[in-house]
């Protein structure tokens, strides 16, 4: 049974059948479920961020550990041209075993961490400025999942469950 009604020219449906109270509790259960996961998935923080300087022909290491979700990270390595620029400037992505991503020039690139491993940030250059110095920019974070695919996946699922439910 439904109840239609007409209210300042919008039409006005209220529907009292199981089926479409089914529909609005599932669409319902997905926004929650989404509200619950954007937080978590969307709003991920800077795992290491540094600016430092380097002398000559060095390097510089840093440690992180992989305790952010989600789990693909972005490293952004970048040239601070002070004095002058690099000649080289490039990054290691490292475990202790492997190397998982790297850098010959500044820029950005991704890379896959494994939940709780510990990985080296292994920054190596050429300043060959009058002063022998160099100032470069390291920066690690999670690359966020967009709100708008937590969003369309959650209420995706609620569609397949409706159709699931309803068959």
């Amino acid at each position: 049974m439904s109840l239609v009604g007409k209210t300042d020219g919008i039409n006005l449906t209220v529907y009292e059948e199981k089926g479409e109270n089914l529909k609005l509790k599932l669409w319902l259960l997905s926004l929650a479920i989404a509200c619950l996961l954007i937080p978590q998935y969307a709003g991920a923080s800077i795992v290491l961020e540094e600016t430092d300087f380097m002398f000559g022909v060095s390097g510089e290491n840093y440690s992180f550990l992989a305790d952010q979700t989600p789990l693909v990270y972005k490293v952004t390595l970048t040239d601070m041209e002070f004095p002058a620029a690099f000649d080289f400037l490039g990054v290691a992505i490292t475990t202790s075993t492997d190397i998982i991503a790297q850098l010959l020039t500044p820029g950005t690139t991704t890379f896959d961490v494994e939940f709780g491993t510990t990985y080296f940030a292994n920054v190596l250059g050429n300043a060959a400025t009058p002063t022998g110095a160099g100032l470069f920019g390291i920066k690690i974070e999670p690359v966020p999942i967009p709100s708008s695919l937590i969003l369309l996946g959650s209420n995706v699922l609620g569609l397949v469950l409706l159709r699931r439910r309803v068959r």
